[in-house]
């Protein structure tokens, strides 16, 4: 008598269709928070992979300068060299 009120097969169905509806929206949540961790670990590498190219330009500039410095320091005592102390101006290294 029971089983005629009652449809059990309805009634497992609808239980498992909430069970895979609920089951869709948990694996949903997760790849939306795998998503945004994905997307921040990539800007977070990106921004690494900037600050180092930024890093290597730096180094660049400051060995240019450095070696520039160099050059300057040997134009001065070629100068020196060749002109003497007398024929050099004081601050003429500045104009080298």
């Amino acid at each position: 008598m029971l089983g005629q009120v009652f449809d059990f097969k309805e009634a497992a169905n609808k239980v498992l269709k909430r069970w895979y509806e609920q089951r869709i929206r948990e694996e949903t949540e997760r790849n939306q928070i795998l998503r945004v961790l994905h997307d921040a670990l990539t800007k977070i590498k990106e921004l690494r992979e900037l600050q180092n190219a930024r890093q290597q330009e730096l180094d660049f500039i400051e060995k240019s300068e450095r070696h520039f410095e160099k050059l300057r320091e040997h134009m001065w005592l070629k100068k020196i060299e060749e002109e003497g102390l007398e024929g050099i101006e004081i601050g003429s290294m500045q104009e080298l």
